[in-house]
């Protein structure tokens, strides 16, 4: 096996998991909560990642996994290398997506007391915290289901038909 052969089936690995990425941050629908989640479990999936490779795992990287018989340190040390590259970059391009300060009543607008939050909010959530249909969709699809935003986009919607 040549080295560029390993090198280029770690980057077909790598660049899917890119390629996922950027299809997650695309569409309509998508929030600040949403980019938020997306990005910083990406970042901490590299750590992961460089994790494995130390330890010669390879189950997120399956056509590097093809080789790992073949592998030499020097390899892993490249990879290694890499991924920590891309994660301070990551760190560093995202750095204002990363610090976003995401209120607790938008990513759980029903597990929250609307007396604890921004004057503003506080009527709005009450009403969407008593709206039967938000809450039934929401505890439909639990905290993996739709943000504030979505909820409320979907009964807007509904309430002008």
């Amino acid at each position: 096996m040549t080295a560029s052969c390993d090198i280029s089936f770690f980057l077909c690995d790598i660049f899917t998991k890119l390629n996922d990425l950027n299809k997650l941050l695309q569409g309509n629908g998508k929030t600040p909560v949403d980019c938020k989640s997306f990005i910083t479990t990406f970042i901490l999936k590299l750590a992961l990642y460089k994790t494995n490779i130390t330890k010669r795992q390879f189950p997120q990287f399956p056509q590097l996994d093809s080789l790992k018989d073949e592998l030499v340190d020097e390899d892993l040390t490249t990879h290694r290398s890499y991924l920590q590259s891309l994660r301070n970059n990551m760190v560093e391009r995202f750095q204002n997506v990363i610090a976003l300060n995401i209120p607790n009543w938008q990513s759980n607008p029903f597990e929250v007391d609307a007396v604890d939050c921004v004057d503003d909010v506080q009527e709005e959530l009450k009403e969407l915290q008593n709206e039967n249909d938000a809450i039934m969709q929401y505890h439909c699809n639990g905290k993996e289901g739709p943000t504030m935003f979505q909820i409320c986009d979907v009964l807007c919607n509904s309430k002008k038909l």
